[in-house]
């Protein structure tokens, strides 16, 4: 199904009409909260990419959605899967992000968000402890995949008033 077809659909079984604006929040608003209720195997990343020394942030991809898992990789390829933890854990755990025993191969990760106070604005994964090393990562995760409504936000490929 096509989103012309969708949009007609929609419109024929709720026997009136809305504006594209209408219907584009309605469908992605119901592809969101399907993705956010199922894991779909089909809908599985997988990324590799670097954390810097001294830096505890790592940045999600831009269509993530939840980790499935994330991993350091030390210079001889050796696999360290880290451990999910709360924000609060690896601040506890680690205080000063880079003083003496706080930096070393990370071992856990927590997803920060941009509603915390001082965060960066966008989800990042926290990491504990804070990076000594610019290690290599790798992250397994599942993503939301491009809307039906993609591209037809504005009317554009629209058949319908």
């Amino acid at each position: 199904m096509n989103w012309g077809e969708l949009k007609t659909s929609i419109q024929d079984y709720m026997e009136t009409s809305f504006s594209v604006t209408s219907l584009t929040t309605f469908v992605t608003q119901a592809e969101e909260k399907i993705y956010n209720a199922v894991q779909f195997p089909s809908l599985r990343k997988n990324v590799i990419g670097n954390c810097s020394a001294n830096n505890r942030y790592l940045q999600c991809p831009t269509d993530f959605l939840a980790a499935y898992s994330l991993a350091a990789i030390e210079t001889n390829g050796q696999y360290h899967f880290l451990l999910n933890k709360d924000v609060n854990f690896i601040r506890e755990s680690f205080p000063i992000p880079t003083g003496a025993g706080n930096t070393g191969l990370p071992y856990c990760y927590a997803l920060f968000g941009p509603d915390f106070p001082n965060a960066p604005k966008k989800l990042v994964f926290m990491l504990g402890p804070t990076p000594d090393l610019n290690y290599q990562v790798e992250l397994h995760y599942f993503y939301y995949p491009e809307s039906i409504t993609y591209n037809n936000i504005d009317g554009k490929n629209d058949n319908l008033a």
